[in-house]
């Protein structure tokens, strides 16, 4: 979910084929969590337009979890860091 956030963050007129080609989620799937993200108000679908937004509480969920996963990575031991920027 964090993908798609980054991937609508910042830019307009963004279309679900965009968000599938940035995070590489197949489209069934990419619909799903769409659906998922809209009822929890992460995002916004402007049927119009057919295009998505990022809400201000979505960019609040995406900051924290930015900072969760720093906080994740600080704790890893050398050998389990260098694993982490291998994958």
């Amino acid at each position: 979910m964090s993908d798609i956030l980054r991937s609508i963050r910042g830019h307009t007129d963004i279309r679900i084929s965009y968000i599938m080609y940035e995070t590489y989620i197949p489209y069934n799937q990419l619909k799903e969590f769409l659906a998922m993200m809209i009822q929890h108000k992460l995002i916004i679908y402007i049927k119009d337009e057919k295009t998505f937004e990022i809400t201000d509480y979505g960019m609040h969920v995406l900051k924290l979890y930015d900072e969760m996963d720093k906080l994740l990575v600080y704790n890893l031991t050398p050998a389990e860091q260098s694993l982490n920027r291998d994958a």
